[in-house]
């Protein structure tokens, strides 16, 4: 966020930081706060909120970390498998 903040020249008086975009769209609802969300979070129940879109696409890696030598349920491992293939697939 960061990064975000600095690339478009904006420095945020930031009191508080969560790493849940549901409790930062609570906060924004409940207006005490306001935020950058993923597109898919403004998309949450109708409330009065203005949103305003980044003029460029940002992306945030994603990471997969288990125990390679631990037992998995079945669900589990196809669960590791499938992520791992789509993270793969995107260069992470």
């Amino acid at each position: 966020m960061d990064a975000v903040f600095e690339e478009n020249d904006f420095r945020p008086n930031v009191i508080l930081e969560t790493s849940s975009w549901q409790t930062c769209l609570r906060m924004v609802t409940n207006k005490i706060a306001s935020t950058l969300l993923p597109y898919i979070a403004t998309e949450a129940p109708a409330c009065e909120m203005t949103a305003y879109c980044l003029n460029k696409e940002y992306y945030w890696q994603s990471s997969l970390y288990y125990r390679k030598n631990a037992y998995y349920s079945k669900n589990m491992n196809a669960f590791i498998s499938t992520a791992k293939e789509v993270l793969q697939g995107t260069g992470n």
